[in-house]
This record gives structure tokens, sequence and C-alpha cells, in this order.
């Protein structure tokens, strides 16, 4: 095998595997030759997958006449797996949610309001200040009552964008506000 990173949840060898899972490492050993035993392509060893296949085949010994108990020691097992399962799957998902952050897949929540914040004051500012700065291009007879529809067209923009933002998850009142 290549010796490249281990991919988050996976483990190299059967022992490797028997300490993630807290199982002695001669159960894992009989596990490797029973039917469907999961093995990844590059010769590494999912835990994710393993606990799946052991859920799913495991056995139970000795069951006595009443069924399992609570102090049964293959319910305790079983338990026992599926909290190991639970675990493993938790930290798999934080070693994913980690990843995501480092590769910019997720954003900071403070830096997207402050850059929506941001954007909406600059679009603001342009539609706002618009009108005034291209009032030269109207004729004078009918300049003022044309930059005054336009101030209330870019007015109305505005309360659409702040009520669409402001009905957004996530987006509070202030970030986007009409005055």
């Amino acid at each position: 095998m290549v010796d490249t990173e281990l991919r988050p949840g996976c483990c190299r060898t059967l022992r490797d595997l028997s300490r993630a899972s807290g199982i002695s490492y001669t159960s894992v050993k009989g596990w490797r030759h029973k039917e469907g035993f999961p093995v990844e392509e590059d010769g590494t060893f999912n835990i994710w997958a393993v606990c799946e296949w052991r859920l799913r085949t495991f056995e139970f010994n000795n069951v006595p006449a009443g069924g399992v108990g609570a102090s049964d020691p293959s319910d305790l097992k079983r338990r026992k797996l599926e909290a190991d399962t639970a675990i493993a799957e938790t930290d798999q998902k934080l070693k994913q949610l980690k990843f995501d952050i480092e590769s910019g897949k997720l954003v900071d929540r403070d830096a997207a309001k402050r850059w929506i914040s941001t954007s909406y004051a600059i679009i603001r500012h342009r539609l706002e200040s618009s009108p005034a700065e291209h009032a030269g291009i109207f004729p004078e007879s009918i300049r003022a009552d044309t930059i005054e529809q336009w101030r209330r067209v870019n007015r109305l923009i505005l309360k659409q964008l702040a009520n669409y933002m402001n009905q957004t998850p996530g987006i509070d009142e202030e970030v986007a506000s009409v005055d």
C-alpha cells in the first residue's frame, strides 16, 4: 500500500481497527474472513462500514430463554458497539466540518453578515446618489419630477431588498434597514 494520508474514519490495519472499536484483536481478525466484511479499495478499513456490517451480522450466542436482557453480555456488547458507532460517526462529521471550514466550503456567519451589510450599504448609497449625479441628463422642464420619480423607485427597490433580507433566516434586521 502506498503511504498516503489516511482518510478520516479509516484504519490501516486490523490491529488499529481493534483499538478504534474496542474489540479484541482476535475477534477483529476473525471478522476479516467472514462474508461481507468491508475492506476499502486501498486495503484500509472504514470504521463506519465495519460497525454497520457488525451490527447487521451480530450473532447472539447463549441467549437465555427469556430473551436478551439489559444485563446480558451480548446485549451490552451490542449496545457498546452501537455507542462506539455513534461516537465514530460523530468524530467523522466533526472532521468533515473542520475540513470544510479549512477548505473554504463553510464561511463564518459574522463575516458573511459583515459582507452582506457592506454590500447592502454600497447598493443603497449608489441608488440614493444616482439621481442627483445624473440629474443633468434630463431637460430642465422635467428634471425635478423625474428625479423624484427615480428616488421613489429606488426607495421601493431598497425596501424590497431589505424585506427579503429580513425574511432570510440568519440575517438580522440591523443588517438590512430602510430609513
